[in-house]
């Protein structure tokens, strides 16, 4: 009997905090989407003017405060993977560099700025998406950078299945935790 009453008493203690916490989340979820709102549109009024229709190879996208991204140079590369099979039309090798200025993740979940350009949406000259490729040749991995470094010497390497113009479509988060967004249109050296 005393370890019904002891069970049913601990079901009631376990289902009366659920409940609390699940109002608590709604209402915490509430605040942070109204809150999250105003931050969207006053960071997004702030960074319209920085904002382009798309960069090219060679121009810089900046977030004051937090990091300026580069991309340096897109070039065709004859290298193929043997254990890749995808089979891409072709391979481009894309440098990049990038700065942090200030970026610090609020969350503590990285540590420094890290752009890897091969987590963005890769779009090839035909509008299909891509992806990047396990390319040999890529000895510049992309390093998390503290505040007032620099990664120059980034690269990644990108597959697709029309030659010809390639876009990237960045979409991060800066260290405030502001969407940030850019769209870099690279057309490939000769």
């Amino acid at each position: 009997m005393k370890i019904s009453k002891l069970f049913a008493i601990s079901l009631l203690a376990f289902a009366m905090g659920a409940c609390a916490s699940s109002d608590d989340a709604s209402e915490n979820k509430t605040s942070q989407s109204s809150a999250s709102s105003s931050t969207i549109s006053s960071s997004a009024a702030s960074s319209t003017a920085e904002q382009r229709s798309a960069y090219k190879v060679g121009e810089t996208w900046e977030v004051p405060g937090q990091w300026k991204l580069t991309v340096n140079s897109i070039a065709p590369t004859d290298e193929r993977n043997p254990d890749d099979t995808t089979n891409p039309a072709a391979v481009y090798l894309i440098d990049y560099t990038y700065t942090n200025e200030g970026f610090q993740d609020k969350d503590n979940m990285e540590d420094g700025l890290y752009m890897n350009l091969a987590m963005a949406q890769i779009v090839d000259a035909a509008g299909n998406m891509s992806q990047s490729y396990p390319a040999g040749d890529l000895n510049k991995l992309p390093q998390s950078t503290p505040v007032g470094a620099t990664d120059a010497d980034a690269q990644v390497a990108v597959g697709v299945s029309k030659p010809g113009t390639v876009t990237i479509h960045i979409d991060m988060y800066d260290g405030d935790g502001n969407p940030q967004k850019a769209v870099f249109e690279l057309e490939p050296a000769q």
